[in-house]
């Protein structure tokens, strides 16, 4: 009866954090589209290409030179005593910050001119150099928001999320009456991250980090659980900008943007379902290392339930009305390519399955497998983009991502079996061929009136399943 009452007002908390994770969001979605419109509309189609490489760029050194370290803090944090919990932090964050500064500042910043003329950009050198200095500054930010999210501070996290995105937004806004080019938003982007961690200090006990004890034992354990994971680090990334750097490498410059934006505009469905995923998933890891794998178990269904819902509802409304959405966000340059939207919405179902189920083969303690299938994956998608690309172009590149994406999610769903039942994936499936037989009915309805009529019944369809079946989920 305890630990029923325990997980019912633990059900309570999850509730009300996932609902108040979405007010931030609400916001932040009106806001998105506004900000891909103001760069869309003010970059040309190469320049925002370029823009997204050098971004996540940067994103893929974080994760190279954080040799998965804050993957033990992820994991391990959860369920500690407070004081153990800051000091795992103080000892990860500070190797992690040295490692990842000193790399930037001796390699990265020295020889950029001999990285981007491989991708025949060079002439953006000093723009590149300003992104790095940013993610230096912002890599701070980053683990420290997180930090607040491994000590289930999630309402601050989800305000700090808004904040970026508003801040971001006002300064492009700022820039698009001024004069918007890749330097003007490199700066941008420095100052951004100056400006969020200036208000993180106000938010993290840095007394308390400062007096932690540096635990040298720590780092060695870290390495230990975090190496294996750098594959799969590693190759998300890859997977997800080796397409472009190929594009760009085969001097399709105007590709590159719009395969950029057509990722952007299909990941808002995604970022519609993320709150619920990051939400739940402290509440996981601290039930699976107390052994409490029935509970563990409710939280990974909740999971899976309410964000395919979600995902698979925002999926279809952005591509059924992708003639009306895109136009409105960027230039119709974007729509020359009009299968771009139906392959991308592929890649964000397998994305949303590899992030909620691969947690799980971490906390199983298997790293180095899932490592081995995202290495083998990550050489398959280069391999396939190497291939295509020359021949198909765009296509190419589109193919060979959800190939492979979808190679990687059958591989670790797989694996998750070993631990979990998965018949709670049922429902997740009918979400899926549901929003996909309105897509398949209504993609090549010229009309605009038709869609809508067609597209209304599913909508009933929709809200009465959410008022039957996903506020039972959380309320039970």
């Amino acid at each position: 009866m305890k630990n029923n009452s325990q997980f019912h007002t633990h059900n309570s908390k999850l509730f009300r954090q996932i609902l108040f994770s979405y007010l931030p969001r609400i916001v932040s979605f009106s806001v998105g589209p506004i900000l891909i419109a103001l760069l869309t509309k003010n970059l040309s189609v190469e320049e925002f290409g370029i823009f997204t490489i050098f971004r996540d760029t940067c994103f893929l050194m974080i994760f190279i030179f954080g040799f998965g370290l804050n993957r033990y803090i992820a994991n391990f944090v959860p369920g500690k005593k407070i004081n153990e919990q800051y000091s795992i932090y103080k000892t990860i964050f500070s190797i992690e910050f040295l490692i990842f500064t000193s790399i930037s500042l001796l390699i990265v910043i020295p020889f950029r001119r001999f990285f981007l003329s491989l991708l025949k950009i060079q002439g953006y050198s000093f723009e590149f150099m300003i992104f790095v200095c940013a993610f230096i500054v912002y890599i701070i930010y980053l683990e420290g928001i997180n930090f607040l999210g491994y000590l289930k501070r999630l309402e601050i996290k989800s305000v700090f999320a808004f904040s970026e995105k508003v801040l971001y937004f006002l300064m492009i806004l700022f820039l698009s009456f001024y004069g918007m080019n890749l330097r003007n938003i490199s700066f941008v982007f420095l100052i951004l991250h100056i400006v969020l961690l200036i208000f993180l200090i106000f938010f993290i006990d840095i007394k308390r980090v400062l007096n932690a004890a540096f635990q040298k034992n720590i780092i060695v354990k870290a390495f230990s659980f975090g190496l294996p994971l750098l594959a799969t680090d590693i190759g998300w990334r890859v997977m997800r900008n080796v397409d472009r750097y190929i594009l760009s490498a085969n001097s399709l410059d105007k590709e590159v943007g719009i395969y950029a934006f057509g990722f952007k505009y299909v990941e808002i469905a995604y970022l519609v379902g993320s709150p619920v995923i990051w939400t739940i998933y402290p509440y996981l890891v601290e039930s699976f290392n107390l052994n409490k794998f029935k509970d563990a178990a409710n939280y990974l269904s909740r999971q899976v339930q309410i964000s395919f819902y979600l995902v698979c509802g925002a999926l279809s409304g952005l591509i059924v009305f992708r003639n009306e959405f895109v136009p409105l966000l960027s230039k119709k340059e974007y729509l020359a390519y009009p299968f771009v939207f139906s392959y991308m919405a592929i890649c964000v179902i397998t994305m949303t399955t590899i992030y909620i189920f691969q947690q799980i083969v971490i906390l199983m303690g298997e790293g180095k497998r899932l490592g081995v299938y995202y290495l083998i994956c990550t050489c398959l998608n280069i391999l396939l983009n190497i291939i295509l690309i020359p021949i198909y172009g765009i296509y190419g590149a589109l193919i060979a991502t959800v190939i492979s994406m979808f190679l990687l999610s059958v591989l670790i769903i797989l694996r998750t079996k070993k631990k979990f039942e998965l018949s709670f994936y049922k429902n997740s499936i009918f979400y899926f061929l549901l929003s996909l037989l309105v897509i398949l009915s209504l993609y090549d309805v010229d009309s605009f009136f038709y869609r809508v009529v067609g597209y209304l019944p599913y909508v009933v369809i929709y809200i009465i399943i959410f008022f039957r079946k996903i506020l039972k989920i959380l309320k039970n």
